[in-house]
């Protein structure tokens, strides 16, 4: 466990500083990969019954802080998640959320702003776009 310890930035969250799938920590133990936050939190804390995810109730996916963990049920899990992303006000590209800038399908929000600059580049290769500016 000392190794998977020098990838671990320690603060209020425990970042992880490894290898990401969708935003969460991976780690090869014995052969196999797995979640980093759930390999922390069962040496630290104890094993989870393979039945429950661990949800991040900080809402940072890179976290593996046993304290901001906690074992629930998938369908938990779930509902978690959908009330944050609802209480969002901005995209990852800090566009608002407003009635104008806002497009909303397959029940998710959808920021027209970064729907318009993705359709102009669309085809164009990823070296020669434009990053998106921020304010």
């Amino acid at each position: 466990m000392d190794k998977i310890w020098t990838m671990v930035e320690v603060g209020d969250c425990w970042e992880w500083q490894g290898y990401l799938t969708n935003g969460y920590g991976r780690v090869k133990r014995g052969g196999k990969t797995q979640a980093v936050h759930r390999y922390i939190y069962e040496q630290l804390v104890g094993p989870v019954d393979a039945l429950l995810d661990l949800d991040h109730r900080c809402r940072n996916r890179k976290c593996c802080n046993p304290d901001h963990l906690e074992p629930v049920t998938r369908a938990v899990n779930l509902n978690r998640g959908v009330k944050h992303q609802t209480t969002k006000t901005h995209c990852k590209y800090n566009h608002p959320y407003s009635v104008e800038n806002t497009l909303q399908y397959a029940g998710r929000r959808h920021c027209l702003t970064c729907k318009h600059w993705r359709d102009t580049h669309r085809g164009i290769p990823a070296s020669e776009q434009p990053r998106a500016v921020l304010d």
